[in-house]
């Protein structure tokens, strides 16, 4: 038997109490609570079930492995689970239906939640609003934490719920179309109002969105459940007027009736769905009126006629439908409504009368009860027949109406005699307790013959509830003697003969046992849908297989149209090499011409010097013979291929102007600049822009020769290049191609059998270097010559972060030293005459001077000490003859660090200072240029870089190199950005990443920015955050930067775009204003004017130079993959980087429609760097939480933010370092960074929807109503509104994957459901009146 379905709401009174034992101990936070109001989840479904979006690839089917017996078997369980949830079986079957072998609990809730209106849900699934409307916002973030959040706190709704349902079927007059949408389901007939009206619901949308009906709110169109009501009591006050033949008071109510019509069909839902309502609500409280006057009636109500309950699968219309629709005694009794066609005829004095009640009939079908509502209506029916006088004819002979009730024991004697029984006997048992009952034992004789017999012998009868307490020893015999006469006389009434309280104990037990035959017909009902399930599947699978036939005839077409396409491609490659030779010949002569010049033939001799020009020979040869060839070549051989600095000197060397001019063909390409025209024929370029050309041309036909240097570095895109180089040279020699592409590997250090071995042991050549001699000096030598003393206050220098105690335990025979201390006078190290360093081993230093010793013993080994560098630079200046210096640092921040001692330096003032030249990979092209130039005479050239410099470029002129023995590393983590399958193939995300050449995360925002009209604001961020900050922090001037940070905000010169409090969580946000504001000025006033900006902000003029040069390209990658339009015409056209720019900031254009709404830029970010990610207590599970307590972090007196892991601090750089309380429980960032604590850099504080929409997986727990991101993150929200969510994803989803396959599509933006997110998110940031 399958288990009693689940009540779908408490009482008041178990309510009460759950809240009253749960509030003894706390409980974690069940996050931040989330409601979208009735209008906004309605259009919501319908959108997305209109939407037409391709379904997403179905799940592997769970039951595949499994014997029809088994899948049945889960077919079922799932059934009986969501049974006990409080579904209907229409709406099961339609669920199992749809979802069908890979139907899980889990998928089956949530295909309900999104096809099934909230107001056909369970209470616990649905997002209550339309159930309960209020008069908020559309969308209502809650983040106060309480466990009963999706308990109404309205009691008459609680009644309201609990309150029994009966449902009635009145007969009329019905055509065969009225019959059909009688039969359709009531989900049906709602879609179908859904469809016809999108197109206007989404329109309001679009106002809405774009400020047009701003105004709405407060005196826009009613909710529907509002006008619901009112049109039941205007059609109450109609009926009640029509029965007293009140005609003013029809008159008033058919006013009102038509003007709420009017007000129904404005909001786009057939007059049908009002009627409909109505008609449930009406039989609803007519029948339960009559059950609460008469709790046990004898007949059934009037309005209910017996013979208009029909089966479900049977249903039987009235043989004379008008006559008992138009009879008065049938019309005054049935409800409120007569059936469509119906004709009516009356004297002149009744005609008002009757044109108003034709008013009342619409052309609609009439209320079709669920299975399950007239399964329970069954149950009453024949409950009242039991009740029926009617069945007295079956005591005939054994009692009549009218004569004495009798005592159970003594029918039950009465009617064993009658048939010839023996008399029953009465036995007393003892139970637990010692609690006393009797059990009946009668002798029954067989009876009857054939199928008819029934076998005798002895039976005991004992009372199904042991417990039970009686009032004596005879109220125990009469309640067991009741129980016999039930069980043995069952086709008997014997609950008229016999005295209370034991006629109702029979009814009782007989109510329970019609319950069992109701339960299993569910189950039999059950039991035929999975059988009829199963099989339809089987047939459908063999539908499938034998179509595969159908696929043969077109193999003989497909190879007719091989041919003519091989036809055509073997003219097309006649013609391109016959090009090829033509163009050859032509740069052979010219090359011929170019050598009978002076300058050329004085390049040669040069070129000749080097090393390299003895090996020409045998290169020349291994290319003819083979694909691939190792250079080994050592430093200065002359094999080096820098992109700009040796396409500039190669272009020089052919006696041709610069590189990308008309008559050069020498040419490169680097990122954010470009110089190559259609004569480059010799191109410099990064791995990544040639890994992005064979993205587009996988066979590199125009292409003869790869060069590859530098091969030992092997960096991820320089491995993965080599990969695809041999997958291509592979498939040219299977296909004997007659053009065959040749890949050179070079390098100064390579491990050349690694990589001859990797490519088919291709030849290796050996170049010789023309080095120079080179003698080191260490650290200790340093320290000597320069006689440097580490001084104990220096950052490089050790300190103890021990205690006092610490300190006084280890100085205890120095009490002199010890004292000198206390009193604040002398240095701390003198505590302690241990070794500090763990590295220095006083033995190898002992030749050295004790100056040297102790600051070997001092010294912090992870640390730069930039006063040693200084000083060291200095003493090269003064001592050694003339020669550039070469400084190694670990990063940006450390060549700027180093820089700024420089440059305040008096050394290095006047014409020196413009020969302190950085070099990394984030500066400008034309500034990394000038470390090849030599300075003027008496002028030290210092050039202080990352690695960059150290076997990729090399310098002429640098004599002395000075190493810091430091580099930065890089750990990460494994990113979730949603780009591979799990069987490794591209997501339509990934298919766009992969074209765009920055990185994932980068991209992911740019594409999201401009698919969600915000494109302006998240290039200027991705450019800040592929490059670095604006902000420059001077010494003890935090403060004062801080002020400014939120000056910028504050002071905002666009005030459409004034942010508010909220806004201003965020450090990405404050870049972007940061950025509007210097071009904004940069634009109108000029370059100059635009640098006091910078010196007055603490900006950086540089990084702002760059981000716009940043912001132009990643446009124009965007362009590329056909996201956006680059104007053709007007003042924008051309490739122009300050047009583009101001192009890409216009707010005109589709993909600007929302870069004036925070909300949405938040939400890209939020897109863009989770899962970078972190929380508060109020955001994260109860498990984290556990977890999190574990490690000893119960008590804070601070908000504190986790990553999943541990806790993270804020950054004190970072805008939300100075606040103390937060919009939400969530903020993104870009970077963690680990000293003594874990930082997070650059963050924003993100909405709950933002998550929702675009963070990671989501888990639905629908029957507690909360959500679960990543198994850490949680949001409190009912089911329905998280299956909605869940599913806009998957349409995102296929609007990529739309893309994909049209990428010239550039309105994406108007995609209704783009809008329809965007229009959440904007509604979300509101703020909210509660």
């Amino acid at each position: 038997m399958a288990p009693k379905k689940k009540p779908q709401k408490q009482s008041n009174k178990a309510a009460s109490s759950s809240s009253s034992s749960s509030s003894s101990k706390p409980k974690p936070s069940s996050g931040p609570k989330l409601q979208i109001s009735a209008e906004n989840e309605d259009r919501l479904r319908r959108l997305l079930l209109n939407s037409g979006r391709t379904a997403p690839p179905a799940p592997a089917p769970i039951h595949s492995a499994l014997s029809k017996n088994q899948k049945a078997k889960k077919l079922n369980t799932v059934y009986e689970k969501l049974s006990c949830e409080g579904f209907v079986d229409d709406q099961i079957e339609l669920a199992l239906s749809s979802l069908r072998d890979g139907a899980t609990f889990e998928t089956a809730l949530d295909w309900l939640c999104l096809n099934l209106p909230s107001h056909e849900l369970p209470v616990k699934f649905s997002t209550g609003a339309s159930r309960f409307p209020t008069g908020g916002g559309s969308v209502g973030v809650i983040l106060t934490s309480r466990e009963d959040w999706n308990e109404p706190s309205d009691s008459s709704v609680e009644l309201k719920q609990e309150e029994p349902e009966v449902l009635v079927k009145v007969k009329g007059k019905q055509d065969e179309d009225a019959l059909r949408s009688d039969q359709s389901s009531q989900a049906d007939w709602i879609r179908q109002y859904m469809r016809r009206q999108e197109e206007e619901e989404l329109e309001s949308w679009e106002d809405e969105v774009d400020g047009v009906g701003s105004s709405r709110e407060a005196s826009g169109p009613r909710a529907f459940d509002v006008i619901a009501k009112e049109y039941y009591s205007a059609r109450s006050d109609a009926i009640k007027a029509k029965d007293k033949r009140d005609k003013k008071g029809q008159e008033q109510a058919g006013l009102a009736i038509r003007k709420l019509k009017q007000e129904i069909a404005a909001l786009g839902i057939s007059e049908a769905t009002l009627e409909s309502e109505f008609q449930r609500e009406y039989a609803f409280e007519d029948a339960t009126e009559k059950e609460i006057a008469s709790p046990m009636p004898d007949t059934v109500h009037e309005a209910v006629d017996a013979d208009s309950i029909q089966p479900l699968d049977e249903p039987v219309l009235d043989e004379n439908p008008v006559e008992n629709c138009g009879s008065e005694e049938n019309q005054r009794k049935d409800l409120p409504s007569c059936s469509p066609g119906q004709e009516v005829v009356a004297s002149d004095d009744n005609s008002e009368y009757l044109a108003l009640d034709d008013m009342f009939s619409v052309d609609v079908p009439h209320y079709e009860a669920s299975p399950h509502e007239l399964l329970e209506l069954q149950k009453k029916e024949k409950m009242r027949e039991l009740r029926s006088e009617e069945n007295l004819g079956k005591l005939e002979g054994i009692w009549k109406k009218g004569e004495a009730q009798k005592v159970p024991k003594a029918f039950l004697h009465q009617l064993c005699q009658r048939s010839g029984w023996d008399a029953p006997k009465f036995n007393k048992v003892t139970g637990e307790g010692r609690k006393i009952s009797y059990t009946v034992s009668i002798l029954r004789k067989a009876s009857g013959r054939g199928k008819s017999r029934q076998a005798g012998g002895l039976v005991t009868l004992q009372l199904p509830h042991q417990d039970e307490v009686f009032e004596s020893i005879e109220d125990a015999q009469n309640r067991v003697a009741a129980f016999a006469l039930h069980k043995l006389f069952s086709d008997l009434p014997v609950h008229f003969a016999i005295t209370e309280p034991y006629a109702s104990l029979v009814l009782i037990w007989k109510q329970d046992e019609l319950f069992c035959t109701v339960q299993s017909t569910e189950e039999d009902r059950r039991a035929n849908f999975v059988d009829r399930l199963l099989e339809a599947d089987s047939l459908s699978l063999n539908d499938s297989s034998s179509s595969i036939s159908d696929a043969v005839p077109m193999v003989d077409t497909y190879v007719e149209e091989k041919d003519d396409l091989g036809l055509a491609r073997s003219s097309h490659r006649a013609k391109r090499d016959s090009y090829i030779e033509a163009t050859c010949l032509s740069l052979q002569q010219r090359q011929e011409n170019k050598k009978k010049t002076r300058k050329y033939k004085d390049m040669l001799k040069t070129r000749t010097a080097l090393p390299i020009s003895e090996v020409k020979n045998d290169i020349l040869h291994h290319l003819k013979e083979r694909d691939v060839l190792v250079v080994c070549g050592e430093t200065g051989s002359g094999k080096t291929t820098q992109a700009i600095s040796v396409a500039q000197r190669v272009a020089d060397e052919r006696c041709e102007s610069s590189p990308g001019s008309d008559d050069s063909l020498v040419g490169y390409q680097v990122r954010l600049e470009s110089a190559r025209s259609d004569k480059t024929r010799l191109l410099f370029c990064t791995t990544g822009i040639l890994l992005r050309k064979l993205a587009g041309d996988k066979t590199l036909n125009d292409v003869t020769h790869i060069i590859v240097d530098e091969v030992h570095e092997r960096s991820l895109l320089g491995d993965f290049l080599l990969i695809i180089l041999k997958s291509l040279i592979e498939k040219q020699s299977c296909d004997n191609t007659s053009q065959r592409l040749k890949v050179i590997l070079m390098s100064a250090t390579v491990d050349a059998n690694l990589f001859s071995n990797y490519f088919a042991h291709c030849p290796v050549i050996t170049a010789q270097g023309r080095t120079h001699p080179v003698t080191t000096h260490f650290l200790e030598e340093i320290y000597e010559s320069t006689r440097y003393l580490l001084a104990p206050d220096s950052p490089a220098a050790l300190r103890s972060d021990s205690s006092i105690k610490d300190k006084l335990g280890s100085v205890n025979d120095r009490r002199g030293k010890k004292n000198l201390v206390l009193a604040g006078w002398g240095d701390d190290y003198l505590l302690s005459e241990d070794c500090l360093n763990p590295f220095y081993v006083s033995g190898n230093y002992n030749l050295y001077s004790d100056q040297t010793q102790q600051n070997l013993k001092r010294l912090n080994e992870d640390a730069i000490d930039y006063e040693l560098l200084e000083e060291l630079i200095c003493h090269i200046d003064d001592t050694c003859n003339e020669g550039a210096i070469l400084v190694f640092l670990p990063g940006v921040s450390e060549i700027h660090m180093l820089l700024d001692r420089l440059a305040a330096s008096y050394r290095f003032r006047g014409p020196s200072a413009d020969w302190l030249l950085p070099l990394h990979s984030s500066i400008a092209s034309t500034e990394q240029k000038r470390v090849f130039l030599r300075p003027p005479e008496d002028v030290r050239k210092v050039i202080i870089a990352t690695n960059i410099a150290e076997t990729s470029i090399t310098i002429d002129d640098v004599v002395y190199v000075i190493d810091s023995g430091k580099h930065k590393e890089n750990r990460y983590n494994p990113q979730k950005v949603g780009a591979v399958e799990g069987d490794e193939e591209l997501t339509p995300l990934g298919h766009h990443l992969a074209k765009l050449p920055v990185d994932v995360l980068i991209g992911k925002m740019l594409l999201y920015g401009g698919i969600f009209g915000c494109l302006s604001p998240i290039l200027s961020i991705a450019a800040f955050l592929s490059y670095k900050s604006p902000f420059i922090y001077p010494k003890d001037e935090k403060q004062n930067v801080d002020r400014v940070k939120l000056a910028l905000f504050s002071d905002n010169m666009d005030k459409s775009s004034e942010l508010n409090n909220n806004d201003k969580q965020s450090d990405h946000l404050l870049m972007m204003v940061a950025y509007d504001k210097w071009v904004k000025i940069l634009n109108e006033r000029g370059m100059k004017a635009a640098q006091r900006f910078c010196e007055s902000k603490f900006l950086s003029s540089s990084v702002m130079r760059m981000i716009r040069d940043m912001r132009v390209q990643y446009g124009t990658l965007l362009a590329d993959i056909g996201l956006i339009n680059l104007p053709k015409t007007g003042e924008f056209a051309g490739r122009k980087k300050e047009n583009l720019d101001v192009w890409f900031s216009d707010q005109t254009q589709p993909f600007n429609m929302y870069s004036q709404q925070p909300e949405v830029v938040k939400a890209i970010l939020c897109a863009g760097l989770y899962p970078n990610i972190a929380a508060n207590d109020k955001g994260i599970t109860e498990t984290a939480v556990n977890s999190l307590t574990k490690q000893g972090n119960q008590t804070k007196s601070y908000s504190a933010w986790y990553d999943g892991r541990r806790e993270v601090y804020i950054h004190p750089s970072s805008i939300n370092s100075n606040f103390k309380a937060f919009q939400y429980p969530f903020l993104v960032f870009l970077e963690k960074v680990e000293t003594n604590k874990v930082y997070l850099r650059d963050t924003t504080i993100v909405s709950p929807f933002s998550i929702l929409l675009f963070g990671g997986s989501i888990n639905v727990h629908h029957q507690s109503g909360s959500v679960t991101i990543d198994g850490w993150l949680k949001i409190a929200a009912p089911a329905q509104t998280a299956v909605l969510f869940k599913e806009l994803r998957l349409t995102l989803h296929s609007i990529l994957k739309d893309l994909i396959r049209k990428p010239e599509i550039s309105g994406i933006v108007h995609n209704e459901v783009v809008k329809y997110m965007v229009h959440l998110l904007i509604e979300e940031g509101k703020p909210q009146h509660t």
